[in-house]
Formats: C-alpha cells, sequence, structure tokens
C-alpha cells in the first residue's frame, strides 16, 4: 500500500487510506498509518489515540509501556523530566532527581515535616540526603561541594559545611581558627 497523502492513515485491515483510524488503533502522524503499538521513540496518546514523539503537558512518555503518563512508575526508579515530557532513569545536566517527588527539579525542596533537607549532587545530578565524600552539605547553597565557603569548615565526621566560630573569619575545626575577624588577633 502506498503512503496515504495528507491527514489521512493507511488502515492495514481494509488496505485504504483512512480519516481517522479504527478502534483499538492508533493513528500514527509521522507514518501515516493505523498501528496497533506505538514504534520506539513514540508514545501512545490514549485520550486522543495518536502516537506521539513527545507526550503533552501534564502528560509523561514511559518508555516501558510506551505510553503517555501521568506520573512516571515509582516502582522502576524513572524521573519525571518537564523538558523532555518523558519518564528517564536519569535527569539531565543542571537538574536534580527528587526522590519523594520522582520528578526533575532545578533546586532541591526544602526540608517538609518527617523529613531530612535535601542537597543537589552534580556528581549524580540528584537529590540527597547525605553528602559522601569528597563532598559536604553546604547548608546555605544547599548543595554538596568538595570546599566549604569562607566561614565554614569542612567537617569529615558528617560530610557537612560548619559555620566558624564569630570571631573567626576562617578556621579548619570549630576550635582551630586561621583568621580572626577584625580587631581580633591568633
Amino acid at each position: 500500500m502506498a503512503r496515504c497523502p495528507g491527514d489521512t492513515y493507511g488502515d492495514n485491515g481494509t488496505r485504504t487510506c483512512v480519516d481517522e483510524c479504527p478502534p483499538g488503533s492508533l493513528s500514527h502522524p509521522d507514518l501515516n498509518l493505523c498501528v496497533r503499538y506505538c514504534p520506539i521513540g513514540y508514545f501512545a496518546d490514549t485520550q486522543t489515540a495518536f502516537c506521539l514523539d513527545r507526550c503533552e503537558d501534564p502528560l509523561y512518555g514511559d518508555p516501558s509501556t510506551r505510553e503517555c503518563v501521568d506520573n512516571c512508575p515509582i516502582s522502576q526508579l524513572l524521573y519525571a523530566d518537564n523538558s523532555s515530557r518523558q519518564c528517564v532513569l536519569s535527569c539531565p545536566p543542571f537538574t536534580y532527581a527528587d526522590v519523594y517527588s520522582a520528578t526533575c527539579v532545578q533546586t532541591c525542596p526544602d526540608p517538609i515535616e518527617f523529613r531530612a533537607p535535601t542537597y543537589a549532587a552534580d556528581y549524580i545530578n540528584k537529590c540527597v540526603e547525605e553528602c559522601s565524600l569528597p563532598y559536604y552539605a553546604d547548608e546555605v547553597a544547599k548543595k554538596c561541594v568538595t570546599v566549604c565557603p569562607p566561614g565554614f569548615y569542612n567537617e569529615i565526621t558528617d560530610h557537612v559545611c560548619h559555620r566558624c566560630r564569630t570571631e573567626c573569619t576562617a578556621c579548619t575545626t570549630l576550635y582551630v581558627c586561621t583568621s580572626c575577624a577584625p580587631d581580633l588577633y591568633l
């Protein structure tokens, strides 16, 4: 059967071009065909009965079912990526996987009741509750960092940047000042 023209679709059952695919099949607009399942790289929108290369907001493309879904399956550890409208195993650069909402976020969420604070871990594009060595939790920037900001020191026991005492502008531990506040001396 030759390719159907315009907005018509090839129906293999009748071997004709039809304006609308029969019930139980999906319209594939790029191929102008009626198909039972969307091919890899496309997702079935069950509302419109079309195969889409990108699901419409608020839906996401689930690669395991090749369907547009409301929420990405948590059991598969997939995250909803708003930029691609797909469920992804790892979030794209400059976004972080938030395990609580199963979405890719620009910034890790603030802690809420019964939930620990999370930090943006650039090395894995994930929001984490603890930064692993050689990283430390910068509680101001809400990121995992290798070097704590000025006025803070790396605490190896809990992997957190802790503030130096007020009389210090720089320190290596809470009790070892390497630079003093104005008018104070080591």
